[in-house]
């Protein structure tokens, strides 16, 4: 059905501009919030023609993929980006972690408020185990090339033990150290060897509720 179609991609396109709100997307395309809260919700019926016009030409779509007749495309144009000051990285998942670096042709982009490294990306985390910290459905934004400081958390993986860790790094003279946490009372610094990685540091958290 068109409405469900639309309420998702409009949910979805909406999602990938960080920081767009209702009462902002409402000033941009001259639609009243009120229409907007009904189209988000999925509960207009028969959207008029002239406001689905506007929304498609705001998000730089097509009516046909709006509606869900079409597949929404991944990427958001370069001019678009320009225009906007858009940044964007490719949201992955961890599984595909260690496939770096990742092309934004090849996953769903996420749209960032600030400029980012080379190869920058954003996971969201679809397990339980590092809660409460990082609850699942978190998305985490990952910088690249970030130089390492004390006590911000990195994403490494450990060459000895073939793992994935996100966790603290701790910085002592010219040696780098990542907290693991082993067990509910148990935790151990692990020093980092010249054959681990550091994959990002931890720039931008988001939490999804529900």
């Amino acid at each position: 059905m068109i409405q469900t179609t639309l309420h998702s991609n409009l949910n979805k396109l909406i999602k990938q501009h960080d920081g767009l709100t209702i009462t902002k997307l409402a000033q941009e395309t001259n639609i009243p919030q009120p229409t907007l809260h009904h189209l988000i919700a999925g509960n207009t019926l028969k959207p008029r023609t002239r406001v689905l016009t506007q929304l498609a030409a705001f998000f730089n779509v097509t009516l046909a993929q709006l509606c869900g007749e079409e597949p929404l495309a991944n990427l958001l144009p370069t001019t678009i980006k320009a225009h906007w000051n858009i940044h964007t990285v490719p949201l992955i998942r961890w599984q595909d972690i260690l496939n770096a670096p990742f092309s934004l042709a090849d996953f769903p982009e996420l749209i960032i408020n600030h400029a980012v490294g080379e190869h920058s990306f954003a996971v969201q985390i679809d397990f339980d185990t590092l809660a409460p910290t990082f609850p699942e459905n978190s998305i985490l934004v990952f910088d690249a090339t970030k130089p390492l400081k004390d006590k911000e958390y990195g994403l490494v993986f450990l060459a000895d033990e073939q793992k994935i860790v996100l966790d603290k790094i701790f910085i002592d003279d010219a040696n780098a150290f990542i907290r693991q946490n082993l067990s509910t009372n148990h935790q151990q610094l692990t020093q980092l060897t010249t054959q681990d990685k550091v994959l990002g540091i931890l720039i931008e958290v988001r939490l999804q509720f529900g």
